[in-house]
């Protein structure tokens, strides 16, 4: 079950949200974000790739699992803050819901297909299994 949310997730990453990202820079060209929206289209391009390939060895490529969780908690959380003070609009709750739910399985994917615990994969302390 979580290899099929890990490939969806990169799926969602790759064919969805990267186009997107880059098709509202290009319509919507502004100083301020247009080769910051590239840049974060291109990281989510990497990021698919990271996670089909942690994929195929969950207890040996945990840390990609864990650290790609930690970022969507991270963005998350960046997100609920930015929508109290009002720089983002509230719909953007939406997102908070998707990211943290998707943050969460990856979390605890990770620690459950790892033979590592939540500090050591926080503190980077994962040697060879």
């Amino acid at each position: 079950m979580l290899k099929i949310a890990v490939i969806v997730l990169a799926a969602l990453n790759m064919v969805l949200f990267a186009p997107t990202i880059i098709a509202t820079a290009i319509q919507n060209p502004t100083p301020e974000s247009f080769s910051i929206s590239f840049a974060l289209a291109g990281f989510l391009i990497m990021t698919s790739a990271l996670l089909v390939w942690a994929s195929r060895n969950f207890p040996a490529r945990a840390p990609v699992l864990f650290w790609n969780g930690m970022v969507r908690v991270f963005a998350s959380c960046a997100t609920v803050y930015a929508i109290s003070v009002n720089i983002e609009d509230a719909a953007r709750y939406a997102f908070v819901a998707f990211d943290l739910t998707a943050g969460i399985i990856l979390i605890i994917g990770a620690i459950k297909t790892s033979p590592h615990s939540f500090w050591a994969l926080l503190l980077w302390r994962v040697g060879a299994p």
